[in-house]
């Protein structure tokens, strides 16, 4: 059985019960008035329950499983977990400080990298994509910029080309539009525009 502290019953499916008890008859079990929902709150069908023997550390005694017609993980909800000794270490309280700036500027250091103004780049393999040859390339027509902001586009696709992210072509084999939002502080984002 798989422990799960978000369960309050404990759960088996007909099936494994049935391979744990081959004389084990629907009819036994007893009528259980409980909606159970999975985790997409997906109702799960509940056949009943019934009371099985439990030996576990010094517990040796009955306890009761919901007993379900889908084939599930059985899972040991919380239910036997007082029964059974089975107690929960975790987080109860947090309490929270404001960092020092002496803090900051050690993780600064420390993770230098993470903090860094500069763009990161890829270190690893060189990674190509395989296209296939009979597909023509698809090259739609560029959207006109307003010239208002025209400069902006220009210095930001400066930015971009500096930076790595972008090499400027002469003729590209795939094309699309651009759009270009502008963000809270008033800077530009290029975004390609492949819906089109």
């Amino acid at each position: 059985m798989e422990v799960d502290s978000g369960s309050y019953i404990s759960i088996i499916s007909w099936h494994t019960l049935k391979k744990i008890t081959p004389w084990q008859r629907k009819d036994q079990l007893e009528r259980q008035a409980v909606i159970l929902k999975d985790y997409q709150g997906q109702r799960i069908p509940v056949l009943g329950t019934k009371k099985v023997n439990v030996e576990y550390g010094n517990f040796r005694g009955y306890l009761p499983v919901t007993v379900v017609s889908n084939q599930l993980p059985s899972l040991l909800g919380r239910e036997w977990f007082k029964p059974l000794g089975i107690k929960l270490a975790g987080i109860h309280k947090l309490s929270t400080a404001e960092p020092s700036s002496d803090d900051i500027k050690a993780l600064e250091r420390e993770f230098h990298d993470v903090f860094s103004a500069e763009l990161g780049k890829y270190k690893g393999t060189p990674i190509s994509f395989s296209l296939d040859p009979n597909i023509a390339p698809i090259r739609l027509k560029p959207r006109r910029v307003p010239f208002s902001i025209r400069k902006k586009v220009e210095d930001q696709l400066d930015k971009l080309i500096k930076q790595g992210v972008l090499e400027p072509v002469d003729h590209a084999k795939w094309e699309t539009p651009i759009v270009t939002p502008i963000k809270p502080d008033g800077s530009m984002r290029i975004c390609a525009d492949y819906k089109t």
